[in-house]
């Protein structure tokens, strides 16, 4: 076996976040022709026994074998992987999820990353599944029917709506039946919480992340993931709290919120929420977290977030005794911090809270207009009138909102 007989590519997200002028955080590459022992021996470290993927000696980037994978059983660990140097670029490409995922461009080899040509251009890009076409457009397409095989990537692709819904991004319909296909079929009762818990986590750091979970319920695959909040959602989460929780997360990525802060505020659906088997939210909390095995400092803050959330928006109007009480409860005087952080969390969600309300208001006050008033008024009369019908609109909102 020679250098020239092995083909190296970047592959993957840099190939992807390239073409659409994003930042790259990671270069995974393909190696075609190699075996693992000449990767050994050519200084790479494997990661793992059954796995043909190798750290790079100086950069520690992935290069993984071209591979095939064959479905020997449920879930994301029912494959049997197949990798030798006969295995081409397009065999291990038609296994990856989405096409803007399935792209390549080649590199000088294993120790030159350069381009092969001398730059990235979308000419050189290796695109055997319409990967190009699909970023032109703006869709999230599977590039086969293996998709269907592995039920985390229902996660991923929720996820990767939500990091490109800014950008305009949308899930193509036959992507969206193969999902609704899998869950019929069972597949997505195969995912394990800890899977469920590890995408959920990296959507959450995402600016739209709300996205994610919308995303999750427009598939119809919600209920299955995650019961608990597919039930806040039945029970009033698609109306005014599901807008104040969607601003809240948003807010919590421009004011650069950690993850721990987000999944509070993804919490606040639980808020006040009772299904037909009369399910306090605290209840319905408590499993959501159980159902993702969130971490125990995630569920904690959450649980100090929900139950202390009128003491907190009340800060400043608290009696000694009250402001006592919550100072024990949040343990502020061994862990000041905490407190802390909930008093800032507790004001990002006041501002969603404020944001709905103003839209709401907005969106009903502007459509008031001459046409709602009498004919015969005339000059100053009309503007008069059309303030008394949006000063009357504005004391129902007002009145429902207490």
């Amino acid at each position: 076996m020679t250098q020239n007989q092995i083909k190296v590519y970047l592959v993957g997200g840099a190939v992807r976040d390239t073409l659409l002028g994003r930042s790259i955080t990671e270069h995974d590459y393909v190696v075609v022709g190699a075996t693992p022992e000449y990767m050994v021996a050519k200084g790479f470290v494997q990661v793992g026994a059954d796995f043909p993927v190798f750290l790079h000696p100086i950069t520690h980037d992935e290069y993984a074998l071209a591979r095939t994978e064959r479905k020997t059983g449920n879930g994301y660990l029912g494959f049997a992987v197949h990798a030798d140097p006969s295995v081409t670029l397009e065999d291990d490409l038609i296994r990856r999820d989405l096409t803007i995922n399935a792209m390549a461009i080649e590199v000088g080899g294993l120790f030159d990353s350069n381009f092969k040509y001398g730059k990235f251009d979308k000419n050189y890009v290796i695109d055997p599944y319409g990967g190009l076409n699909d970023l032109k457009n703006k869709k999230l397409r599977h590039v086969s029917d293996a998709f269907a095989e592995d039920p985390v990537r229902v996660l991923r692709l929720a996820r990767f709506e939500s990091r490109y819904a800014p950008l305009g991004f949308s899930i193509a319909d036959e992507t969206v039946a193969l999902v609704q296909k899998m869950r019929d079929d069972g597949e997505l009762n195969h995912l394990v919480a800890e899977r469920v818990w590890a995408e959920t986590h990296k959507a959450l750091s995402q600016a739209w992340a709300d996205v994610y979970f919308s995303t999750l319920s427009k598939l119809g695959v919600l209920g299955i993931i995650m019961p608990a909040l597919s039930i806040a959602r039945d029970e009033g989460l698609y109306s005014e709290k599901q807008a104040i929780v969607s601003h809240a997360l948003r807010l919590a990525h421009e004011f650069h919120l950690n993850e721990v802060s987000r999944f509070a505020l993804l919490c606040t659906a639980f808020l006040n929420v009772e299904n037909n088997k009369n399910l306090k939210y605290c209840e319905l909390f408590k499993a959501f977290y159980q159902q993702l095995k969130a971490p125990k400092s995630y569920s904690h803050f959450s649980q100090l977030f929900l139950t202390q959330l009128d003491n907190l928006e009340n800060f400043n109007q608290l009696t000694s005794e009250q402001l006592f009480d919550l100072i024990k409860t949040c343990n502020a005087l061994k862990q000041p911090e905490l407190l802390q952080q909930l008093l800032s969390l507790v004001k990002v969600y006041q501002l969603a809270c404020e944001q709905v309300i103003l839209n709401k208001i907005i969106s009903t006050l502007q459509p008031i207009s001459a046409k709602d008033v009498s004919s015969e008024l005339t000059g100053k009369a009309i503007g008069d009138a059309i303030d008394t019908l949006r000063l009357a609109k504005l004391d129902e909102i007002i009145s429902a909102k207490g």
